[in-house]
């Protein structure tokens, strides 16, 4: 997925800038996706399996996300802690304006792979599946 002798760390910050070429005019292969304050799983193009992504929170709350090979996943943004360490329906937060870079999981071949969003009041997340150069 990533250019030889390059680290996984490497390729998630080395990335080209959103682009048409190949695609319909503006369409720049990114994704805008609204959150709200009930879990959305919603499918992701299949070539983004394994890519590097940049994650953009454009809204002005907290959100967290995950990614699943469920439709149904669900996360709670207000987990209890345990001290077994609470496992169930626990997503990454990011914060309102924050930027995150992460890899997408491969996942089961065959299975379709959901985006899982949450926040305590709406915002969106942009994705941008930042090709490697």
């Amino acid at each position: 997925m990533h250019s030889p002798g390059m680290t996984e760390q490497e390729a998630a910050l080395r990335v080209r800038a959103p682009h048409d070429l190949g695609r319909t005019a503006n369409d720049y292969g990114l994704k805008f996706y609204d959150v709200t304050a009930t879990t959305q799983a919603h499918a992701i193009p299949t070539g983004w399996r394994g890519q590097h992504v940049i994650i953009h929170n454009r809204g002005s709350v907290e959100a967290f996300y995950a990614f699943s090979e469920h439709s149904d996943a669900a996360i709670d943004e207000t987990p209890t802690a345990t001290a077994a360490g609470a496992v169930d329906s626990i997503a990454r937060p990011i914060a309102a304006g924050a930027i995150q870079r992460c890899q997408i999981p491969n996942g089961t071949i065959g299975t379709t792979m959901y985006f899982v969003r949450r926040a305590t009041a709406t915002t969106a997340l942009l994705l941008d599946p930042g090709e490697p150069e």
